[in-house]
């Protein structure tokens, strides 16, 4: 009888955390698209937005539900150190995939530059001028002026100077 109160405590608790997450995954996607509409993005700029918030968010509930259903705190400082290692690398290594997926994060919120927009960006000695096509998850895909499509990374974009110029 003691085992049915216990798994129902627990099977409580996961509806509550469900719940929960789901309530504020629609919260943070609906001031996603606000804001996505708003500065005009691109309809797959704002779901990929989304989708990296709903990832995270479900990373988030599973470790609270592996601490409920079990997992001895020892296992759990286990899982979530590896969990802050890979988003510690995510948001702060110069070089790797995971940084550029943040680095698109970043770009989404906080820069000015949509598709469409000229841009001029400097690389050291060097000037990629051209409009943006598309920003996607991993690189932003700039146009040059005798038609080629240069990919830049996204860690790069937000490392370099950009400069969004008047149409």
């Amino acid at each position: 009888m003691e085992s049915i109160v216990v798994n129902l405590s627990k099977i409580g608790w996961t509806v509550g955390i469900l719940s929960t997450f789901f309530l504020i995954g629609n919260l943070f996607n609906r001031g996603v698209e606000k804001f996505g509409i708003k500065n005009n993005f691109s309809t797959d700029r704002i779901v990929r937005a989304k989708r990296l918030i709903d990832s995270f968010l479900a990373i988030c509930s599973f470790t609270l539900m592996t601490l409920i259903w079990g997992f001895h705190l020892k296992e759990f400082f286990v899982v979530a150190a590896t969990i802050f290692t890979i988003l510690g690398t995510a948001l702060f290594a110069s070089w790797s995939n995971l940084s550029n997926i943040s680095s698109g994060l970043i770009l989404f919120f906080s820069y000015r530059m949509k598709v469409g927009d000229r841009v001029l960006i400097n690389i050291g000695d060097h000037k990629l001028e051209g409009t943006i096509k598309e920003m996607r998850l991993f690189y932003v895909e700039v146009e040059n002026d005798n038609g080629n499509l240069v990919m830049y990374p996204n860690n790069l974009m937000i490392h370099q100077i950009v400069v969004v110029m008047k149409k």
